[in-house]
């Protein structure tokens, strides 16, 4: 579920939900004072935008101006040096006349022994 709603988020798909949120807080906040028609009309005019109409519509010009290419304007500065690269070959490993590389031996697990054949 964790997966969805970071795929969801990377995606910019929670804009819509949070766009909602924030007409519906205006509309709450104008129904306090005017009736609901004015209030629908002052809600979706556009002309009045709240803060998160503000910032979903910023979202919304990056998500535009980016033409699919995932850019992040927010950089986190690590004080590690880089790693090295490190190269190891696999070592070989000779069993019954054929070689298999270690990489692909579990550790701690032998081949098992293959079975005499059997006759019909």
């Amino acid at each position: 579920m964790l997966l969805i709603v970071a795929v969801g988020v990377a995606g910019n798909m929670h804009l819509p939900l949070v766009q909602a949120v924030a007409w519906a807080r205006m509309y709450s906040q104008y129904r306090q004072v005017y009736n609901s028609e004015v209030s629908l009309r002052l809600t979706f005019s556009g002309q009045y935008p709240c803060k998160l109409c503000k910032v979903v519509a910023t979202a919304e010009k990056e998500r535009g101006s980016l033409s699919g290419i995932a850019v992040s304007s927010i950089r986190l500065l690590l004080p590690f040096p880089p790693a090295p690269i490190l190269v190891t070959e696999p070592t070989e490993i000779s069993r019954q006349g054929w070689t298999e590389t270690a990489a692909f031996v579990p550790g701690g697990f032998a081949r098992p022994e293959v079975p005499p054949p059997r006759w019909a």
